[in-house]
């Protein structure tokens, strides 16, 4: 018998509760993780949680890591990432922005991709119910200082979709403590 305890993450359904389905875990925001170590996703990944949603402005990435339950290697599902800013702009500065008075912030990301091209690292448990390990890391080096959030939506041929979100908040350097 083995278990696995992670502070602050909830634990999704039992896997034989999702017998015909697909679920993801919440998403784990890590520190600049070696391309090694991304690569085959394991408990290492741990010691690079960060400590809180916190990030530096002048951190060189982030890894995500999350895992997809019920979706077998053969699946192939699309993979969207979106981080997009959480502010919401004063009326003024719409107005400013639209009129071509101030310049329009570069306030989100997005990256797609197919499971069969090289951009996540997967790593499989095969089972009753398929376990993924799944990373990601990201350049945030040109979002500004602000709220964000990360969602992943994963779509499958069969249009089966799941998805999840966090929160961070991108910080001036000597702020991030």
């Amino acid at each position: 018998m083995a278990a696995r305890v992670r502070y602050g993450i909830v634990v999704p359904p039992p896997l034989d509760k999702l017998e015909g389905d697909i679920g993801m875990s919440e998403l784990a925001l890590l520190g600049a993780v070696p391309e090694t170590t991304l690569r085959s996703p394991r408990d290492a990944l741990l010691t690079y949680m960060r400590p809180n949603d916190r990030i530096p402005l002048d951190a060189p990435s982030i890894a995500l890591y999350w895992e997809t339950y019920g979706i077998a290697p053969s699946d192939s599902a699309i993979t969207t990432v979106r981080v997009a800013s959480t502010n919401t702009a004063s009326a003024l500065r719409r107005i400013a922005v639209n009129t071509g008075i101030a310049p329009r912030n570069n306030s989100s990301i997005e990256v797609r991709w197919q499971d069969n091209e090289p951009r996540g690292h997967v790593s499989t448990l095969l089972g009753p119910v398929p376990v993924q390990m799944r990373t990601l890391q990201l350049n945030l080096g040109t979002l500004a200082p602000g709220p964000y959030a990360i969602a992943i939506a994963m779509r499958l041929k069969n249009g089966r979709e799941v998805s999840n979100a966090i929160g961070f908040t991108l910080v001036p350097k000597d702020t991030h403590k």
